[in-house]
């Protein structure tokens, strides 16, 4: 039987690889700004960034809400603002599920 002997160059060729990897992931986050990197990302899942302001928009409303003493109002938005986090959460838990699964094929 045979065996695979491991040699330098095959160790030289991972490292260069590797290198290689590292120059393109520095040169893709040197290109990419702030706003275009969560433009991209809201574009790959727009749920999440909806269900960020949805909670705030709730919550803003509630805090109105409380100031007014409005109970009823105030007891109804808090319970949206976690419907709407459970939404952002649940989007962003799908979205690395599928992306997981999509590196895994």
């Amino acid at each position: 039987m045979e065996q695979k002997k491991s040699t330098a160059t095959d160790d030289e060729m991972s490292a260069l690889e590797w290198i290689e990897l590292q120059k393109t992931i520095d040169d893709y986050s040197k290109t990419e700004t702030f706003f275009q990197k969560a433009k991209r990302r809201t574009l790959e899942n727009p749920i999440a960034p909806l269900g960020f302001l949805g909670a705030c928009g709730f919550l803003t409303y509630g805090l109105r809400a409380l100031n007014r003493g409005d109970s009823r109002q105030q007891q109804l938005m808090m319970r949206g603002r976690v419907i709407a986090q459970a939404i952002g959460i649940g989007s962003i838990m799908i979205g690395l599920w599928l992306a997981a699964r999509n590196e895994s094929k």
